[in-house]
């Protein structure tokens, strides 16, 4: 249950920001990613306890092919593949804007102004946390975190 609320978390916030452009997806980009990185560290500190025992005993059970995540990872993971790979005009956005900034000031250094640097790096750093996250996962293989539909159900001897 915990996946599908992810999925739909994210999946809102990427049909909101789709259809934005220029300064204006960057600025969207900013607050939902500063929103998504405080969730997340929210629910890794409310979990940590579950983390600490069930984690390892689980992986202990599935062997070496587990691919069982904590949950801060799981939500950078979701967030990496539901919206940063589907919005490719973010890039091309913060490109975009450090292109015409520059073209500013090459033509004319007294009317030159200063590139909105709070609207580009919370991108970047998203960047820098997505590349941890994939270089965090328990074999070093960037697995695909599974979609809802995609999970499979409990055994019986579980679900009951």
């Amino acid at each position: 249950q915990v996946r599908h609320f992810l999925y739909s978390v994210e999946l809102k916030l990427y049909s909101a920001m789709e259809p934005l452009r220029g300064p204006e997806l960057l600025r969207q980009y900013r607050r939902y990613w500063h929103c998504t990185t405080l969730f997340s560290f929210f629910v890794k500190k409310f979990f940590s306890y579950a983390h600490r025992w069930w984690i390892p005993d689980t992986a202990k059970k599935e062997g070496p092919s587990s691919s069982i995540l904590p949950l801060d990872i799981a939500i950078h993971k979701i967030w990496r593949d539901e919206v940063i790979a589907k919005l490719p005009q973010l890039a091309a956005t913060a490109l975009d804007l450090i292109d015409k900034d520059r073209d500013r000031i090459d033509a004319s250094v007294s009317h030159a102004t200063l590139l909105d640097v709070d609207l580009i790096k919370p991108l970047v750093d998203s960047l820098v946390t997505l590349g941890a996250v994939v270089n965090s996962t328990p074999d070093n293989t960037d697995k695909p975190v599974p979609k809802p539909d995609a999970i499979p159900p409990l055994p019986p001897s579980i679900a009951s």
